[in-house]
């Protein structure tokens, strides 16, 4: 009787532990609920939709006003959030939007008063100043894989115009596409973010 229990006991611990193994060694999955959240054409604040090409009243209406307006560039601030929304001259209509991670080499002086330091996910890359171009590649190419969606084509992030500007463009079923481009730190092999910039076809062709 005694070694009945004591068989029933280890078989338990085993059993236990097979568990417990199963639940360090698996994949957390993507929490959409994340601050912001990109995912092929869409952008989603806390769940809610994120305008890319809309008005900059949607996204008041979304963040609440912002902090500063500065004429010079036709740029609006959250500066908590480390956000930067600028418009086409003289106009409500969104030109691109920014989140600042860091400072980059560029001549810009005007910034938020604070840096992103929310959580940022792109197509299933957690991105913060930590975050390499080579790692999100990676990431990216997995999760979109993984979504087995026809519409679906990984778009590797790449040097643009210049070494310190990467970045991808994504044609939407709709018929537009948008540009998503990374500003790196420093000329070095660590390939860290300084700002991510959203800019869709509609938007002004003003460089970031």
């Amino acid at each position: 009787m005694i070694a009945y229990r004591a068989l029933c006991i280890l078989v338990l611990i085993f059993i236990i532990s097979g568990c417990e193994k199963k639940e360090l060694t698996e994949k957390k999955p993507i929490v959409k609920s994340r601050d912001f959240f990109i995912e092929k054409c869409n952008i989603k604040y806390k769940e809610r939709n994120f305008p890319i090409n809309g008005k900059i009243q949607e996204i008041t209406a979304l963040l609440g006003p912002q902090d500063r307006f500065v004429e010079q560039g036709f740029k609006y601030f959250w500066d908590d959030l480390g956000l930067q929304v600028s418009t086409l001259p003289n106009s409500d209509s969104i030109a691109e939007i920014k989140w600042w991670l860091d400072e980059t080499n560029n001549s810009e002086q005007i910034l938020p008063k604070s840096f992103f330091n929310k959580e940022f996910i792109l197509e299933g890359a957690l991105i913060n100043t930590n975050t390499n171009i080579r790692t999100i590649n990676e990431t990216r190419r997995a999760y979109l894989e993984s979504l087995k969606e026809p519409d679906t084509e990984e778009r590797p992030i790449v040097e643009t115009w210049s070494w310190d500007r990467l970045g991808y463009e994504r044609f939407c079923q709709n018929g537009k596409h948008i540009r998503v481009i990374f500003r790196l730190i420093e000329k070095d092999n660590s390939q860290k973010i300084g700002s991510i910039t959203i800019m869709s076809d509609t938007n002004s062709t003003q460089q970031q």
